[in-house]
């Protein structure tokens, strides 16, 4: 029998957006994450819990990539302008909000 947990370790958290890879199978990260817990002697994950996690990660990965595509771009071409500056706010927001959600994802799943 393997033992799972309705409360995922921070850690486990924290491993689901670190290994999370948005062109593999979200099972891909499910077993990554799995492996890692039993090395570290926690229980597994849910493949559920896992995968709302990974969607929430991708999720707000890809608003910080839509945010910040335009900014590189008129960085580039040496351009930056406060719409630019704004555009990098936006995705610090999305960051900050992501490292809150793996302090709260920790203690209440």
């Amino acid at each position: 029998m393997v033992a799972t947990s309705p409360r995922l370790h921070p850690r486990l958290v924290s491993l689901v957006f670190a290994l999370d890879d948005p062109r593999e199978p979200m099972a891909e990260t499910w077993r990554a994450v799995s492996r890692r817990a039993e090395e570290l002697g926690l229980p597994r994950p849910g493949y559920d819990t896992v995968r709302r996690l990974a969607r929430v990660h991708r999720r707000r990965r890809a608003e910080i990539e839509r945010l910040l595509a335009p900014v590189r771009g008129d960085l580039l071409s040496g351009h930056l302008s406060a719409w630019d500056l704004d555009r990098v706010l936006q995705a610090a927001e999305v960051a900050r909000e992501e490292r809150a959600a793996r302090r709260r994802e920790g203690g209440a799943l």
